[in-house]
């Protein structure tokens, strides 16, 4: 928990500049057709970096490095990271060459109704051009935040992200009146955050005195290693990169559609990012080391917690953004050239997706446990059904409810997800959620049910006429969550949840120490 605090202070940094990053995209550009060009075109790089960044590259290396850590010491552990470095360094860098060449195809193919508005489509490329490289700076930060991570330091990789916005809202500010069109500005401050992104994470490896070599062989037998272990999670991210581009090919027929849902996927990262992504990256070097020394006790003791603590956090947020989606929004975006009826949209998508808002947390703090054991094949499995159910839903759900029924696919594809990984874990591990993890349920759930009655009452029959200008609206969403917290808060001391005591009893000793 106090790892995971570090991590999700350092993340609410970064989100919080990313809260600021799309409130500038919104005032500055909009929800329209060129904000559209630039989220899909940011996709066509992301379509390949969660195989080298993020996701199949941290689920591969982090056991095999805190395994040579354990195992060979220090220096077989830094030749491992410099072989890694190496061939990231070579495969991607020809893959960025590649994704240049073939650009054009890509952006047509996944956003084939942008080519009915002249010149969308165009920008969509160019933009996807200049941001191409930002493929390799991220896959590297990434490699570098996995060293850092199985070291025990948590601040810096979790704090690294915010660069990135740094570097967007600055280069949207004061390159916007001189590039065409204005929202390239954005694509040069990716690239710019990603250079910084990398930087920040190679000088804190540097200042402990990590330094690795750079080594280029390619037929190591460690690589190969590492391979076997990426593979099935790289199919498995393959699969939820072609959901995304189905996803954005759907919405690319409606106006604005597409960042309408952008915008709101932000939102919802702001908790999932603070909480899930927090645990998740704790508990990997920790289940791992677990994993590697047999000890299945602690092993499930771990695992249980993470899931406690994942739920204690994301299902009040859940309450929070179905009942204020439409306020949320407009406190945060209405301003500038993001009008009142792109609040309105953006609230639809955004309730949509907090439905899935605890199933996406308890997913990413599940995959971690079979990543500790070397079992990458199962997540990227159950990913691969769970984004074929998500597609089917998009399509069924499309027709009914438009763009805020791709939000809603989502979330019953995360509900599905998690379903699946729970079955198979326990199937393969026996460990199993006892009596306290379901008491523990039912009073988290009680919390949260007390705290949204709570909010839906005081803006209902407290605040309902205070919305007269752009402060008030921010003030009613600061008050409905001043409400939450306080109600929240209480109920979980009324029910006694242990969650809730330990976390406050872990503020108490670290207030009595500094005084």
């Amino acid at each position: 928990m106090r790892s995971a605090g570090i991590v999700s202070a350092a993340t609410l940094i970064s989100r919080v500049l990313g809260l600021v990053r799309e409130q500038v995209t919104a005032y500055l550009f909009g929800a329209g057709d060129l904000v559209d060009a630039f989220k899909s075109a940011f996709r066509i790089p992301n379509l390949l970096r969660d195989m080298f960044a993020e996701g199949a590259l941290s689920a591969g290396f982090v056991p095999l490095f805190t395994q040579k850590l354990r195992s060979g010491g220090r220096e077989e552990a830094i030749r491992f990271a410099g072989l890694v470095f190496g061939a990231l360094t070579a495969v991607v860098s020809a893959v960025v060459i590649f994704m240049i060449a073939v650009t054009p195809q890509i952006a047509t193919v996944i956003a084939e109704g942008f080519e009915s508005v002249p010149g969308k489509l165009d920008a969509t490329i160019a933009m996807a051009r200049v941001m191409m490289p930002f493929l390799l700076l991220v896959s590297l930060a990434a490699m570098l935040m996995g060293v850092l991570n199985s070291l025990g330091k948590f601040f810096i990789p979790a704090l690294a992200p915010a660069l990135m916005n740094v570097g967007m809202i600055i280069c949207s500010i004061v390159l916007a009146p001189f590039v065409d069109p204005p929202v390239m500005s954005l694509a040069i401050g990716v690239l710019v955050g990603g250079a910084m992104q990398f930087f920040i994470q190679y000088l804190a490896l540097k200042k402990i005195g990590f330094r690795f070599p750079l080594i280029f062989d390619l037929a190591n037998p460690d690589l190969y290693r590492l391979l076997l272990l990426i593979l099935p999670t790289a199919v498995g991210l393959a699969a939820t990169q072609i959901n995304v581009a189905v996803i954005t090919r759907i919405a690319s027929g409606d106006s604005g559609a597409v960042s309408y849902l952008d915008y709101a996927f932000r939102l919802l990262h702001l908790p999932l990012g603070l909480f899930a992504i927090a645990i998740a990256t704790v508990a990997l070097p920790r289940l791992s080391g677990e994993a590697a020394a047999g000890n299945d006790a602690e092993f499930g003791r771990i695992h249980s917690s993470a899931l406690r603590l994942g739920l204690f956090l994301s299902l009040p947020g859940t309450v929070l953004m179905i009942l204020l989606a439409h306020e949320i929004c407009a406190a945060v975006y209405q301003y500038g050239a993001f009008t009142a009826s792109d609040a309105v949209n953006t609230g639809r998508a955004l309730a949509m997706y907090g439905i899935g808002l605890p199933f996406f947390t308890l997913v990413r703090i599940s995959v971690p446990a079979f990543y500790a054991m070397r079992d990458t094949r199962t997540p990227a499995l159950v990913s691969i059904l769970s984004v074929a159910i998500n597609i089917v839903l998009c399509f069924q759900l499309q027709g009914r409810l438009g763009f805020a029924g791709l939000a809603l696919a989502a979330s019953l594809a995360g509900l599905a997800n998690f379903a699946l990984l729970s079955f198979l874990l326990h199937r393969r591990t026996g460990l199993a959620h006892d009596a306290a993890f379901y008491g523990a349920l039912l009073k988290i759930a009680a919390a949260a049910a007390a705290m949204g009655a709570a909010v839906w009452a005081t803006r209902e029959f407290v605040l309902r006429e205070l919305i007269k200008s752009d402060l008030h609206r921010l003030l009613q969403v600061v008050i409905l969550c001043a409400v939450a917290a306080a109600v929240f808060v209480l109920m979980c001391k009324i029910l006694k949840l242990e969650e809730w005591t330990r976390l406050w009893g872990a503020v108490n000793r670290k207030l009595s120490r500094r005084s």
